[in-house]
């Protein structure tokens, strides 16, 4: 599932972005241009473009969906992802601050807490911002949680997991929906 929604939406990697745009037929898309490069596995709809073009794409406003990994995300939707400010981890500046303010929605995509079993979606992002206010819904290995106007909505968990212990590995106050869904992989 995870994968689909990485080949169906919008990727930053290196110089080559994989962004869904309409191609009418398979045969339109050159194999040097990257279907080979994928083994043929991109789906129906996806194509491949250079940075200049992605970028365009991006700060275009043209992007309906992004999904961002992230270090940290706040309960207003402050995204931290490019810098974990460790003294010998090297910031990773990119498209993301791109990403962020030019895509229609922000999905984060991380695990709920660090392997300290620190919390990772907090009140206040104490890392660098990639953007304020920019992610709608974040994706964990434990749920999956809105962000909106009145706080953190949890819409859904993995099985086995209850509210309280979800919220003892939240730094920020959670609500949660009724009836909850189950998250599965």
């Amino acid at each position: 599932m995870w994968l689909e929604i990485f080949l169906r939406f919008a990727i930053a990697a290196s110089f080559v972005m994989m962004c869904a745009l309409l191609v009418t037929r398979r045969a339109e898309a050159s194999p040097k241009l990257g279907w080979e490069i994928f083994g043929g596995a991109m789906l129906a709809g996806a194509a491949i473009c250079d940075h200049v073009v992605s970028f365009t794409m991006m700060r275009g406003g043209h992007i309906d969906i992004t999904v961002l990994g992230a270090y940290q995300v706040s309960a207003d939707g402050d995204l931290a992802n490019w810098d974990t400010g460790t003294p010998d981890a090297i910031p990773a500046v990119g498209g993301a601050m791109d990403l962020a303010i030019g895509a229609r929605q922000v999905w984060a995509m991380m695990e709920h807490a660090t392997k300290k079993r620190e919390p990772k979606i907090v009140e206040r992002c104490t890392l660098p911002l990639t953007g304020e206010r920019v992610v709608d819904r974040i994706y964990t290995d434990l749920a999956r949680i809105d962000v909106t106007p009145q706080g953190l909505l949890v819409r859904a968990m993995v099985p086995g997991l209850d509210a309280d212990t979800l919220q003892r590995l939240t730094a920020a106050p959670l609500r949660f929906d009724e009836p909850m869904a189950t998250l599965s992989a």
